[in-house]
């Protein structure tokens, strides 16, 4: 195999659409037979297996009886795709006849290496990578930060105190990230006492531990022109508001989260 192909699991999920015909599903089956065969014979996929319903989780406390997810979540079966990347990959699944009637396919990248505890990965925990990030910084993270990668993803817009709804710049960085940031944190002209959270290292929303250990709330443009925002991370956090539609008539920052 090319050293540059890498190989990708191919995750199918959900359900077919209740208002599908079975007949019209069949024939999208059918399709996918020959689309996965053709691909199999170009050497562009290796073939895998359909999932049967019933299943056991088997915890560090019980053995229980499965599926383990929500519908939406419900794993069928499962390929490989072999690409040059991860987006190649993404774009040869797109193809998959069985799209179009509800499915949807999740891609990742397989990991040759063996685990290691102490680097990033699936199974680490979150508190670990905070802990980084407190130690790459050098700063204590609110005690509520974590509650921000349960609100951002349904409130991407927060009120100001002039009572302007603003909404966020792009996404809420990753802890891994956040941590990994301080190595830029000269090239971005990011000021000593800033730490980035939300952003894409040209707008950014940072916590601001120049003033002391609890952190404000500031805003920084491309131009690093500053804005407080926040007086603490906990007024920050209490004024996220979920808005469903993009209201026309206020000053807002229009990007899309991505989480």
């Amino acid at each position: 195999m090319d050293p540059e192909v890498k190989e990708y699991l191919v995750i199918s999920r959900g359900q077919w659409d209740a208002d599908a015909s079975p007949q019209d599903v069949q024939r999208a089956i059918d399709d996918f037979y020959l689309w996965l065969e053709r691909n199999v014979a170009q050497g562009k996929m290796r073939t895998g297996s359909r999932l049967k319903p019933e299943g056991k989780l088997v915890s560090r406390t019980s053995v229980t009886d499965g599926p383990f997810a929500e519908t939406k979540e419900l794993i069928g079966g499962y390929w490989f795709i072999l690409a040059n990347s991860l987006d190649e990959a993404a774009q040869l699944a797109a193809d998959n006849p069985c799209k179009v009637y509800g499915l949807s396919y999740e891609i990742r990248p397989l990991e040759p290496e063996k685990a290691v505890a102490g680097s990033v990965a699936n199974e680490t925990p979150t508190a670990w990578h905070l802990q980084r990030v407190e130690v790459a910084w050098r700063v204590k993270l609110p005690d509520r930060f974590l509650e921000l990668y349960a609100r951002l993803p349904e409130a991407g817009h927060v009120t100001l105190a002039s009572g302007e709804l603003w909404r966020l710049p792009f996404s809420l960085l990753e802890p891994e990230e956040i941590a990994d940031a301080v190595s830029v944190a000269n090239d971005w002209e990011i000021a000593k006492g800033l730490v980035p959270i939300i952003g894409d290292f040209h707008d950014l929303v940072c916590l601001d531990y120049r003033s002391g250990k609890l952190p404000a709330v500031v805003e920084l443009n491309d131009d690093r022109d500053e804005t407080r925002l926040f007086g603490t991370f906990n007024e920050f956090l209490d004024a996220l508001v979920e808005v469903p539609d993009e209201p026309s008539d206020l000053q807002v920052v229009s990007v899309k989260l991505d989480f």
